[in-house]
């Protein structure tokens, strides 16, 4: 079975042509790679090409002008030839058996619209900082959806038929973020959901990715919309789940602070000791970073020990404890 490997690309010079090899490289045969790129500036397009004129299974289309994902997402879906269609970032990394390995549960799993799977979270560097932890049935990802939490189904790791993107209208334009969200809510509406607990791909996290520095508020703004648009849908009050708040780092050193903390958790000491000295480059009194520190160098928990210490010293009030019905 044919299947489509598709890619939207604006302005990702650095990273694309590892993204377009990864994708080349999947055990399963035959397949396509379908390149958009959204009017970039800083020669993605050149690499783009460059690889369709190497090998046949690359195709390349290229706006004149920057579009947006959206309509960049729905244009690859519309050009994309095969049954099946696998997503894929421009800085992100496929493992090469992804394709094969969910092909194989769809095949076998008719009633599923949306496939994700489990992602190694790297940096700019190509070095690991995390592990996803993706739910695997479609009731657990449909609250965590329902609840704000966009990364329920990773785009860069989704796996669909292209009859279904197609029957619910692709992907919303208009939508600057939030559009994978708002596309898995509808296909939700049509099918089930699941993810693999296989690691399908790498999910670079950077500076430039699209997770953008300061635009927490405004995500969370339109996933709220996503949300309450699905509800009415579904002839649910709009107002009836609430959506939790998800905030974002405001700086390059908070983001690199996180990034810290993330390797720390998942065992990554030498990604997470490179981040804390790029988090305090970036700003010497970053105070995420700080706590970071604290946590890497005196044990994870050791700032809630202190807290608890205090309270029992009488230097620090207890905790205020919720009433629950």
């Amino acid at each position: 079975m044919l299947v489509s490997i598709l890619i939207p690309v604006y302005n990702n010079c650095r990273y694309i042509g590892a993204a377009i090899e990864s994708a080349l490289a999947q055990t399963h045969e035959p397949l396509e790679v379908v390149v958009v790129d959204d009017g970039s500036t800083d020669g993605s397009l050149d690499v783009a090409q460059q690889y369709a004129r190497r090998d046949p299974r690359v195709r390349v289309v290229a706006h004149s002008t920057n579009q947006g994902l959206p309509a960049t997402r729905n244009e690859a879906v519309e050009t994309a030839r095969g049954e099946i269609i696998a997503n894929l970032d421009s800085d992100d990394l496929a493992m090469p058996n992804r394709v094969a390995r969910q092909l194989t549960y769809l095949q076998a799993h008719p009633e599923c619209v949306v496939l994700g799977g489990q992602a190694l979270f790297i940096d700019e560097d190509g070095d690991p900082v995390g592990m996803s932890d993706q739910k695997l049935s479609h009731e657990e990802i449909e609250a965590e959806l329902f609840e704000g939490r966009g990364l329920a189904l990773l785009q860069t790791t989704s796996m669909l038929r292209r009859r279904d993107v197609l029957a619910v209208g692709g992907y919303r334009a208009g939508l600057r973020t939030c559009e994978e969200h708002d596309l898995f809510l509808r296909l939700g509406e049509r099918g089930r959901l699941a993810n693999l607990p296989d690691v399908l791909g790498a999910m670079r996290k950077h500076p430039g990715s699209f997770t953008a520095i300061g635009r927490a508020e405004d995500d969370n703004a339109l996933r709220r919309k996503v949300i309450a648009d699905a509800l009415e849908r579904r002839g649910m009050p709009r107002d009836s789940r609430r959506p939790r708040v998800w905030p974002a780092p405001q700086s390059l050193a908070e983001w690199h602070a996180t990034w810290a903390g993330e390797a720390f958790y998942h065992g990554f000491r030498l990604a997470g000791w490179k981040h804390l000295r790029r988090a305090f480059c970036s700003n010497p009194l970053c105070l995420p970073a700080a706590r970071i520190l604290t946590d890497a160098v005196f044990g994870f928990g050791t700032r809630a020990r202190v807290r608890r210490a205090l309270v029992v010293l009488g230097l620090r009030r207890p905790p205020v404890e919720t009433e629950h019905a």
